[in-house]
């Protein structure tokens, strides 16, 4: 089994400078990452199918995240039952990469 949501990351994140410390607050453009999932622990397709890089580089601390589950116009969702989903798990693999070696 097979579908698709949306996560959208708008808002305000921060942003620690590394000289001095300084908090900053920016507020990027709205992005949205169209994710494959996968039921019960089972992943039927390639590893890969299941990752998504469209909010790489992005901060994680964000004031805004929105995840849709679409089932009007999403093909791949019209046959989920809504009633039968207890949870959700998000794996969000996230690197700093201002750290310094």
């Amino acid at each position: 089994m097979l579908s698709r949501v949306y996560l959208q990351q708008s808002g305000t994140s921060m942003l620690r400078l590394k000289d001095d410390g300084d908090i900053r607050y920016i507020s990027l453009p709205q992005r949205t990452a169209v994710i494959n999932t996968f039921f019960n622990g089972s992943k039927p397709l390639a590893s890969d199918i299941y990752q998504n890089f469209r909010l790489l580089d992005r901060p994680i601390g964000n004031t805004r995240w929105e995840l849709i589950f679409n089932q009007v116009s999403e093909k791949a969702n019209q046959d989920i039952d809504l009633n039968s989903i207890s949870d959700i798990t998000l794996y969000i693999y996230y690197t700093d990469f201002t750290k310094e070696n």
